[in-house]
């Protein structure tokens, strides 16, 4: 199951075309890096730092893990309430990385698509 979530993580940030340098690039698929920017998002306040293309960054969190989201549903890997928000899909994401910090080095995708699947298992 790890793999295939995986694997749905790694589909869809390869469809992602950030003209940045590498070394952002990999800041971008940190749950640390990204957990702030998703916190702002969702408080509607700017970042606490400078950061050049903040409304685009908070643009990518939130269409991250819609797309995910959409992805997963699909595939039956999580089963959501007809009526979720986007908001409220980053709310579950948010609460579910802060509850891990230790984990916080790991991909933002996969820890995203836990926080989905933990709150919005399939039943079978």
């Amino acid at each position: 199951m790890r793999a295939a979530i995986i694997g749905i993580a790694m589909a869809l940030a390869s469809t992602i075309a950030v003209a940045e340098p590498d070394a952002m690039n990999k800041m971008i698929d940190r749950a640390d890096f990204m957990l702030p920017i998703c916190k702002a998002w969702i408080n509607g306040r700017g970042l606490e730092h400078d950061f050049h293309g903040e409304a685009f960054m908070k643009g990518f969190c939130a269409g991250l893990i819609e797309g995910m989201g959409n992805v997963a549903t699909v595939m039956g890997f999580i089963c959501p309430p007809s009526d979720v928000t986007r908001k409220q899909s980053t709310i579950v994401v948010i609460a579910y990385i802060e509850a891990r910090p230790q984990r916080g080095h790991e991909p933002f995708q996969l820890l995203a698509i836990e926080a989905l699947r933990n709150a919005w298992p399939c039943r079978k």
